[in-house]
């Protein structure tokens, strides 16, 4: 569990668009709770950040993003950079799952269901009676390579 040491009150943060893109736009560090953190959304207008007024946002701070020091519309932009263009996955193919989290084994193989392009719905190889993950952000998921599946079977 990531603590929210290092981040202080009034910092400008993006929240990661590989992890979501319900949240665009510049957010405010309000408060600094145990977990979580509490955002403002906010926005430039000459040299100094105004609230829009919206609701404040409750998320991880390992889900956030410096905002880059420019105006808000190169945040967008940048945004739109961070997010990893990626080959789409295929049903059936072996994946490992890199949550930033880190609650997931980094050897943990799952088997792809559905890719829905931002979104991946997959299953644990072998079973997991019945379970299995409908929105999986596509930022966490890496292809298994051939060579290391053919390894792992023969031996």
């Amino acid at each position: 569990m990531k603590s929210t040491v290092g981040l202080q009150r009034n910092d400008l943060m993006i929240v990661n668009p590989g992890i979501t893109t319900r949240y665009p736009g510049l957010w405010r560090v309000e408060r600094l709770l145990q977990v979580n953190v509490v955002l403002t959304p906010v926005r430039r207008e000459g040299d100094t950040y105004v609230p829009t007024g919206g609701r404040n946002l409750r998320i991880r701070p390992e889900y956030l993003l410096p905002a880059p020091a420019t105006s808000e519309d190169d945040t967008t932009q940048a945004a739109a950079v961070l997010i990893k263009i990626a080959d789409p996955l295929h049903v059936g193919q072996v994946v490992t799952v890199a949550d930033i989290t880190h609650r997931i084994p980094a050897e943990t193989l799952y088997v792809v269901l559905r890719d829905r392009g931002e979104t991946v719905s997959l299953v644990k190889l072998g079973g997991d009676n019945g379970t299995y993950w409908p929105r999986v952000p596509r930022a966490w998921v890496n292809p298994y390579s051939a060579a290391a599946l053919e390894d792992l079977l023969t031996r």
